[in-house]
């Protein structure tokens, strides 16, 4: 299974009202567990980990990045893209859960993992 297929098949179990309501804490931490082995295979990979460009990021919609203040791994964690502002000399990062990232690239970037020591 893709990290989009099961990032979809836990939205579709978040987005049902019922569904979600009848999870018990273990379903939801299955879930959760789900997203993070995905995503730790993922990351395993030996692919570069440069911070995203917000042009990159546009693509990413769905997926999961790693988000922080350049040079300040405390306030990292992840986040799902859920759009980009460019407009108006904008640079915003939406990603889910009402998280916003302004001032892209200056105070905020993304990356596809943990930069290497700052892993959480």
């Amino acid at each position: 299974m893709t990290n989009m297929e099961i990032i979809n098949r836990a939205e579709n179990i978040i987005h049902d009202e019922e569904r979600w309501r009848a999870l018990s804490s273990s379903d939801v931490a299955t879930i959760s567990a789900a997203l993070l082995i995905a995503r730790v295979r993922e990351c395993a990979s030996t692919e570069a980990n440069d911070p995203l460009t917000l042009e990159g990021l546009r693509g990413m919609d769905g997926e999961p990045v790693w988000v922080q203040s350049p040079g300040v791994p405390e306030y990292g964690r992840w986040a799902i893209v859920t759009g980009v502002d460019t407009e108006d000399g904008e640079r915003t990062l939406y990603c889910q859960g009402d998280y916003t990232c302004r001032d892209y690239g200056k105070t905020w970037v993304a990356y596809r993992r943990p930069p290497e020591g700052d892993e959480e």
